[in-house]
């Protein structure tokens, strides 16, 4: 059937074939770059917002591990009740900016904060001697 062609046309023919699969490839590659624009939109615009918010709670826990553990091993310090403070203030600040879950979640950490200052205040005052019975 081919051998009947010119080479002329065959070459025409081959030429067609090249263009039709340029064509297709070019319409895969354009649909594929609009699908990977969509999926990188997501990306940034939920799973980037949701990762920064994993890290702002992440890094709110340690402060909140830190102060917990100075409020234990030291109670007497006298710049903790204003370090309790702060920590409240910023979950209302938190509230504030509309992050409520955020927010509720920093203020139970800072009552359980008070509770283990108040806790280790108390232990503290009943274990240790008072003035008196040190100057005996």
């Amino acid at each position: 059937m081919f051998s009947r062609l010119s080479i002329k046309l065959r070459i025409w023919v081959t030429v067609g074939c090249l263009v039709v699969l340029l064509l297709l490839l070019g319409l895969v590659g354009q649909f594929s770059t609009g699908s990977g624009q969509t999926a990188l939109r997501e990306t940034y615009s939920v799973q980037l917002a949701s990762a920064v918010a994993m890290g702002d709670s992440k890094y709110n826990l340690a402060i909140a591990r830190v102060t917990m553990d100075r409020a234990i091993l030291h109670p007497e310090s006298p710049d903790l009740p204003t370090l309790i403070e702060a920590h409240v203030a910023q979950a209302l600040q938190l509230m504030a900016h509309g992050r409520p879950q955020t927010a509720e979640r920093f203020k139970r950490e800072a009552l359980d904060l008070f509770d283990a200052f108040e806790q280790a205040r108390r232990w503290r005052a009943a274990s240790q001697p008072t003035n008196l019975e040190r100057a005996r």
